[in-house]
């Protein structure tokens, strides 16, 4: 049987057994703290572990123009010159707009026979699409001259299909400020987790950078080089040493 001097020993174990334990349990918080995706408690070496999140909405520095066309004629020989013209008529168009012919580049022509050659009353026919491409680091104004592009077909070019690329190249430029960014948000969130857990969070234990991911604002997908402004996202995780 227990004496009172023995519960009265065993009652301030007891306490600091079940804050043991209670510290000791692996505990997930699902929670956007300051921009912390979770936290998670480890009982074996006493730290917690903070993933940060910075993110960034970055205009594109870099655009790529792309005008497809297509020919067709019955003799291959027209067919080349007719290529030629339009090609050229594009290459022109490329530079009336105000940019360097050294960014231009022609791409391979296909050439196809006509799918109803062979009837009796069909001549044969051969088609060739092929495209021009170029680009520019002034975004807007590239923009601009894709939206003009309806000039070519007073020239006679059949334009099959104009698309714009955007691409963001100065991820170098805002990468420190952004790692900087999400090691301080991890911070923040493990302070908060132990200002309402009773403990302290001491030094770093270790810190993995996740790769950078550039995509369209409201993606969660791949570089989505169709829309102008990028989202560039980035997620650190930390380990704090916990102080009691």
């Amino acid at each position: 049987m227990m004496s009172h001097s023995d519960m009265g020993k065993s009652a301030p174990q007891n306490s600091r057994l079940l804050a043991q334990t209670v510290l000791g349990l692996s505990i997930v918080i699902a929670a956007a703290i300051t921009g912390a995706a979770f936290i998670k408690v480890k009982s074996f070496d006493q730290t917690v572990e903070v993933k940060g999140l910075a993110e960034r909405v970055v205009k594109a520095n870099e655009a790529s123009l792309i005008i497809e066309f297509q020919a067709q004629d019955e003799s291959i020989t027209q067919l080349n010159e007719k290529v030629t013209v339009s090609r050229k008529a594009i290459e022109e168009f490329i530079k009336d707009q105000g940019f360097e012919p050294t960014t231009i580049q022609r791409q391979p022509i296909a050439i196809s026979q006509d799918s109803d050659y062979g009837k009796s009353d069909k001549k044969r026919a051969y088609r060739a699409t092929g495209s021009v491409q170029f680009s520019s680091p002034d975004v807007d104004k590239l923009t601009k001259s894709s939206e003009a592009t309806n000039v070519l077909l007073a020239k006679g070019v059949i334009v099959t299909r104009t698309s714009v690329n955007y691409y963001f190249t100065s991820l170098n430029d805002i990468k420190p400020e952004m790692l900087k960014e999400a090691a301080e948000k991890a911070r923040e969130a493990a302070d908060r987790f132990a200002a309402s857990s009773g403990v302290k969070v001491g030094g770093i234990k270790r810190a993995d950078q996740g790769p950078f991911s550039i995509t369209a604002p409201y993606s969660e997908w791949g570089n989505e080089t169709s829309s102008m402004m990028k989202r560039v996202r980035v997620v650190t995780n930390v380990s704090f040493f916990i102080e009691r």
